[in-house]
């Protein structure tokens, strides 16, 4: 605090500290409510801040008896000032009317290294990427790539309404927001960082780095197309090895059957056989009843056909059991070979639904996979 008595000693210490502050300051003797001397570094202008302005009372109150510090923004400048209030005491009491302010513009140590390090940071995105730097109410530089670059974005953008932007300055926090509204071409992913005045610890501005996301898209789109196309894949595996399941159960009902048909032909053969031995018996019966026939003369004569006829339905039946055989011979022969390549069939079809089952589960796995190929293509 200083008394009034050392106002004007105040003055001239204060016109020697105008190289202090290299971006500039302004020292500015306030009573009441209006300003009534000023001085300031060359080259900064401070309009809002001439002798002769009112200052708001919402702002500065001179009957505030200790030091502040204060950010507001400056519509001359489209830049943040710091505004430190010194109050100035009466002589014979603490009552205070007036004060000196003391005002410099708030020019970041991001501000003076963003020329420099912007660049880099933009050659780090493979698609490319555009930054911004802000104050509280605008841009006031940007760092546009080859690649990629938003070229209605420039200095003295109004960032008032963008919200994430807002977010991060009323927060203090840094935002990670993703924009698929395409108002800056392709779908972006959006960081936003607040930087701090070291003195105040309040908010200056935010810088703000906007890429696209279009490999992040397409690795999400290749992610559920693997996905889905695996899904379809594992549904028609599935399909295939219940199919495979039915024909290894129906090779299996074959394989009885065959089997079945296999003791009905040997059934057949001893059945040949029985046909034979009635037939070589049947045979001998004619041949003994045409030697009575014989034997009887003329009397035997009806007797003699009829063993005839008995020796002819011997012989054909003989004849007869040969071609069954061979018959039965070719059933068995036809149904050993379908026996055998019904057991390789047996056997194929139990390969194929165990490689079928292995086979869904190395899909499962890629499934699996996909889905946390999506969780990183998200996460990037």
């Amino acid at each position: 605090m200083i008394r009034k008595k050392y106002i004007e000693e105040t003055k001239e210490f204060l016109k020697l500290q105008l190289d202090t502050y290299p971006d500039g300051v302004a020292y500015v003797l306030l009573e009441d409510d209006r300003i009534v001397w000023k001085i300031s570094s060359d080259g900064l202008q401070l309009n809002n801040y001439d002798e002769g302005s009112k200052i708001d009372k919402t702002i500065i109150d001179v009957s505030m008896k200790k030091k502040q510090v204060i950010t507001i923004f400056d519509d001359s400048i489209h830049r943040n000032l710091s505004i430190t209030y010194i109050p100035i005491l009466n002589d014979d009491n603490d009552q205070s009317n007036s004060a000196f302010l003391t005002i410099r513009p708030i020019v970041h140590p991001m501000e003076n290294a963003f020329e420099s390090i912007a660049p880099i940071i933009t050659d780090l995105f493979p698609e490319g990427a555009f930054i911004s730097l802000t104050n509280q109410k605008e841009i006031i530089n940007v760092q546009r790539s080859e690649k990629y670059d938003i070229p209605v974005v420039e200095a003295g953008f109004d960032i008032t309404n963008e919200p994430a932007i807002v977010n991060a300055i009323q927060s203090g926090k840094r935002v990670l927001s993703d924009d698929d509204t395409l108002q800056y071409g392709p779908p972006v992913r959006v960081l936003t960082a607040p930087y701090f005045d070291e003195e105040s610890n309040t908010v200056v501005g935010v810088i703000n780095i906007i890429r696209p996301k279009q490999a992040e898209l397409s690795l999400r789109n290749m992610s559920a197309n693997l996905e889905r196309q695996l899904g379809e894949v594992s549904i028609t595996i599935q399909e295939l090895a219940s199919a495979s399941g039915t024909i290894h159960s129906n090779e299996q009902e074959v394989n009885k059957e065959i089997e079945e048909i296999t003791i009905m032909a040997n059934q057949i053969v001893e059945i040949s056989n029985m046909i034979k031995s009635i037939a070589d018996a049947t045979k001998m019966l004619g041949l003994n009843a045409s030697i009575e026939a014989a034997r009887a003369g003329v009397a035997g004569r009806g007797f003699s056909v009829v063993a005839n006829e008995i020796n002819k339905l011997s012989e054909q039946s003989k004849n007869t059991v040969p071609k069954i055989k061979k018959l039965t011979d070719d059933i068995k022969s036809k149904v050993e070979e379908t026996k055998n390549k019904s057991n390789i069939s047996l056997s194929s079809s139990q390969e194929q639904v165990a490689a079928t089952e292995e086979i869904t589960a190395t899909i499962e796995e890629i499934q699996a996979s996909s889905v946390e190929l999506a969780n990183i293509a998200n996460t990037i």
